[in-house]
Formats: structure tokens, C-alpha cells, sequence
């Protein structure tokens, strides 16, 4: 088997000056809380808790700095600490861990976070291209996701923060965005949490996809997207060459319960043209649906079971994409290598969340480098 250390031939109708990025990751940056309140205490729900202090964002009676303050304190009696996150963010970082030689860039908004490092510093640090990292010039704070495990319930609120501001800068960058994403290989796309970003967004990927008709778009619709049913989404979810899905997400992009996973994944790859992949993650397996000529292939990866972890999914998704991103960047013809990788790392994420990707590279060259053959011993006389 080939291994992905050098570009497969067509891989990517781009010219490799080494400037122009592999991968760009696209999405919304969060400060991401997990809160597990002690149960029996007297005090009110945290989830009624947060809806309220949302309620009161939205009316104008409280800002965002106010907001973000609260659920610190919330996340503070629950022993949990903020943590940098995105989906998009996190996927570019677990990709730069595994060191692996791509150049990464990263597009979106950094809003103002309250203790160190950055959005920034940490893309700075791992070397990813932030050109398109716009800062926001009111000084809001970046978006927020709470977590809230509670009496057996996982529920989750979002609160776009400087993210609402995308919009306004692709707009005003069209041209050159355009050109930077039509110039890599692969374009990773995660939700936004401003509504309006989507259809700035897909207006620049169709043009993109048109200047370079071998652009991989990969697309991770998480919960928010899975349900989204107005044009923006599904027209940039209908240009993914690769659709990364938990099976829960596939159901939901299906609309109707009684029809089959491979009905659901038929309808959806009809959508996205010939040669495109979908990848549902489930515990024990992973699935891939490809739509050839006319007929659905389907292909189960069987793995040993991955362990359930509220706590540990969000980098556990992350860490299965940038897996299977860091080996189709390099070569498009090697999805079953680059699921193994992605499993690999999501099961390294859940058993160790918050320290995972200081392993990445050490997991990735295990998976990727070929393991010597032992010489054929066969008996005889000398």
C-alpha cells in the first residue's frame, strides 16, 4: 500500500509553490465550558440558570462579557475549566500535532477570550497560516458553547459572539479569500454560528470549486447543521466531497425515521455528484456510502469498540478529522488509510481528553509508516 508522504498524481489542480495551503480549516472560535453541577445542592438548574442569562444577552440587559463571566463561575463549581475551542479550530490544531508536513491555514473570527492563550498564540505556535484570521474591532468576546451534564440530560447552548462578524469579512475579502481556498488542496468546513457567514461562504466555495474543479471540500455538519434545512447550509453541505457524520446526524439530514441509513446516504450522495464519500462514525464501526455509476457502495470498518465520553466527543470528532484530512490531503485515493488514522486519534482523544494531541504525531507515524516484512523462513539443507 502506498503511504500519503508525497501528493498522489492529480491529486489537486494547484501548483505547490510552498506558500499556497494543503488544508484550510473553516469555522466559528468558542470558548467551550463544561459544566457538571453536584446534584441535591438547593440551587437552581443550570440549564434554566444559563437560559435565563441568554434570555438577558438577547433583550440587551447583560453583555457578553457579563455572560461569559457567569458561566465561568458555573463551570468553576462544577470543576471544569474553559477550554480554546471550534470545530474547525480544534481540527486544524490535532492536524498541525500530527506533524506531518502540511501547511494549514485557518479562516474565522477571533473574538476577545479572558485568560491566556489566544486563538491566536495557539495557531501561531503550531506554525498554521492565519491571514484569514480576522479580529473583531469592537473588542466582543468569541463565541460561546456550554456543555451542561446534568441529572443524566447532556444539554447545550451556543451564543455566536464576534462570529456574527464573518459575514462582513468575507464580503470584504472576497476576491483574495477566493483565491487562497481555490489555491490548497482540501477545505475543511464546520458550522458558523452566524447565520448570515453561510451564503458569503457558499458564494466563495462555488467560485473556489469552479476555478479548481479538484478542490476537496470536506464538510462536518455537527448537531447544528444536520438539521438545517435553509439554502446556504444544504448548498454547502451538497458540495462536500467528503460528509463526516455520526450516525445520529445522518438520521437527522434524512428528515424521515422510517427510511435506511443507506436510503438516507443515497438521497444525500445523489445530491453531491459522483466520487463523493460519507463517513458516519459510529462506536463500533465506521461506515463509508460511495456513489459509482449508478450504484451505493458500501464499506463497514470494524474497530474495536471507542468508549462513550460527553466530556471527551468534541475532541474525539475533531481528532477523527484530522486524521482522515491529514492523509487525503496528500493523497485523495487513500480513505480507508485515512479512517484508520481517524480512529486511531479519536480513541487516543477519548481516553485523554485536554492532552491528547501531544501524541498525535507518535500515533500518526505508528499508522502511516509501513512496518517492515520479515524475511519468509522456509527449511532446507545448506
Amino acid at each position: 500500500m502506498t503511504r500519503p508522504d508525497t501528493p498522489a498524481p492529480g491529486a489537486a489542480a494547484t501548483t505547490d509553490d510552498q506558500t499556497t495551503p494543503h488544508l484550510v480549516a473553516i469555522g466559528s472560535l468558542t470558548t467551550d465550558y463544561m459544566i457538571r453541577p453536584p446534584g441535591g445542592d438547593g440551587t437552581a438548574s443550570p440549564t434554566d440558570q444559563l437560559t435565563r442569562l441568554i434570555t438577558a444577552v438577547n433583550a440587551g440587559r447583560i453583555d457578553l462579557a457579563t455572560l461569559h463571566t457567569a458561566v465561568k463561575d458555573m463551570a468553576n463549581r462544577g470543576t471544569d475549566h474553559p477550554k480554546l475551542g471550534g470545530a474547525a479550530f480544534n481540527t486544524a490544531i490535532a492536524a498541525a500535532c500530527c506533524r506531518r508536513g502540511l501547511r494549514i491555514g485557518y479562516v474565522g473570527v477571533a473574538g476577545r477570550t479572558f485568560a491566556p492563550p489566544t486563538h491566536l498564540q495557539q495557531l501561531t505556535a503550531l506554525g498554521i497560516d492565519h491571514q484569514f484570521l480576522f479580529t473583531d474591532p469592537n473588542r466582543q468576546p468569541c463565541g460561546l458553547r456550554v456543555t451542561i451534564d446534568h441529572d443524566a440530560t447532556t444539554t447545550r447552548f451556543a451564543v455566536p459572539g464576534a462570529n456574527q462578524y464573518l459575514g462582513d469579512h468575507l464580503t470584504r475579502h472576497h476576491e483574495a479569500l477566493t483565491a487562497y481556498l481555490a489555491a490548497a488542496r482540501l477545505v475543511h468546513i464546520t458550522p458558523i454560528l452566524d447565520t448570515r457567514s453561510t451564503q458569503h461562504l457558499l458564494a466563495i466555495l462555488r467560485t473556489a470549486r469552479h476555478r479548481n474543479p479538484g478542490l476537496l471540500i470536506s464538510v462536518d455538519p455537527g448537531p447544528e447543521w444536520s438539521t438545517r434545512t435553509d439554502r446556504a447550509v444544504v448548498g454547502i453541505r451538497d458540495l462536500a466531497s467528503h460528509l463526516l457524520l455520526t450516525r445520529p446526524q445522518l438520521r437527522a439530514l434524512g428528515g424521515a425515521t422510517d427510511a435506511t441509513d443507506a436510503t438516507i446516504a443515497t438521497r444525500l450522495l445523489r445530491r453531491t455528484g459522483n466520487g463523493a464519500a460519507i463517513i458516519v462514525r459510529n462506536p463500533s464501526s465506521t461506515r463509508i456510502y460511495r456513489h459509482r455509476d449508478g450504484s451505493l457502495l458500501t464499506e463497514t470498518r470494524s474497530q474495536v469498540r471507542l468508549p462513550a465520553s460527553t466530556a471527551g466527543e468534541a475532541g474525539a470528532g475533531a481528532a477523527f478529522a484530522a486524521g482522515l484530512l491529514t492523509v487525503l490531503a496528500r493523497d485523495p485515493t487513500q480513505l480507508r488509510l485515512a479512517v484508520a488514522l481517524g480512529v486511531r486519534l479519536a480513541r487516543h482523544a477519548l481516553h485523554h481528553p485536554g492532552t491528547a494531541p501531544a501524541h498525535y504525531a507518535t500515533l500518526t507515524n505508528e499508522v502511516l509508516t509501513p512496518t517492515p516484512r520479515r524475511p519468509h523462513l522456509t527449511s532446507g539443507h545448506t
